[in-house]
């Protein structure tokens, strides 16, 4: 598939020849991020370098655009509540744009005619936070560099209506375990400061056309554990995003 039609089936939606045979093994590029301008780039290039790999594996590439997102997040220490700042999904500023951000590798299996689909993640990420305590003046930026292994199950119930175009819903859960390598802080990088732990997203939706080349689901990711010691954390994103897989002819 040329860089043309890659592009043109990347925006309109998938080639012409979803009804071939096509290897069930998934391996390549993931990379994701809660801002949409850094997300989109990410994508491109994930879309890009994947396509090339699934057209040497006769496979297929699995595009996904998040084209919302809301960041929800609280922290509350002992003395009470702590004032943090939100990035958000359409912001300019470096802090919006290069924070909680992956990348890494993916691999997995999905058999187009099977409901079900596994794959693994292994992939680096950064954080960045704005924090304010009662004794501190304005926000102070905090951030952490880790590593991030996890797993991704999905459950297409009725994908036998895709073949012929039709609609399945479609619901998967992901887990990732989140080990933190170096921490950047006012006080220094003690790496004591900050804890590891799970992450999870869960999402729904509905998965459509020929094989199920579109997506549209909803979900929601939340982090299961406090990201600082001694401060009681509520970190999630909700969103939407769209899929597409790409089929080579």
């Amino acid at each position: 598939m040329g860089v043309r039609r890659l592009l043109l089936t990347v925006v309109l939606g998938c080639s012409l020849s979803a009804s071939a045979q096509y290897n069930p093994w998934v391996i390549g590029l993931h990379a994701s991020s809660t801002s949409l301008y850094t997300n989109t780039v990410l994508s491109l290039g994930e879309v890009f370098v994947n396509n090339l790999i699934a057209n040497k594996m006769d496979g297929v590439t699995s595009y996904h655009f998040t084209v919302y997102n809301y960041h929800d997040l609280k922290m509350e220490s002992p003395e009470g509540d702590v004032r943090v700042k939100r990035n958000t999904f359409y912001g300019l500023t470096a802090f919006d744009l290069f924070n909680d951000f992956e990348v890494g590798l993916k691999f997995g299996w999905h058999e187009l005619t099977s409901p079900f689909g596994a794959y693994l993640y292994a992939t680096y990420g950064m954080n960045q936070y704005k924090i304010e305590f009662p004794e501190d003046t304005g926000y102070k930026r905090h951030e952490l560099q880790n590593i991030r292994i996890g797993a991704e199950f999905e459950l297409t119930p009725l994908v036998d209506n895709l073949p012929d175009g039709g609609v399945s819903p479609i619901l998967s859960v992901k887990t990732s375990y989140i080990k933190n390598f170096k921490y950047t802080g006012p006080e220094g990088f003690d790496l004591d400061m900050v804890n590891n732990g799970f992450r999870s997203t869960f999402a729904a939706g509905v998965t459509y056309g020929e094989d199920g080349c579109y997506a549209a689901m909803l979900f929601l990711d939340i982090v299961h554990y406090n990201i600082f010691k001694n401060l009681r954390t509520r970190d999630m994103n909700i969103g939407l995003r769209l899929g597409v897989k790409l089929f080579d002819d």
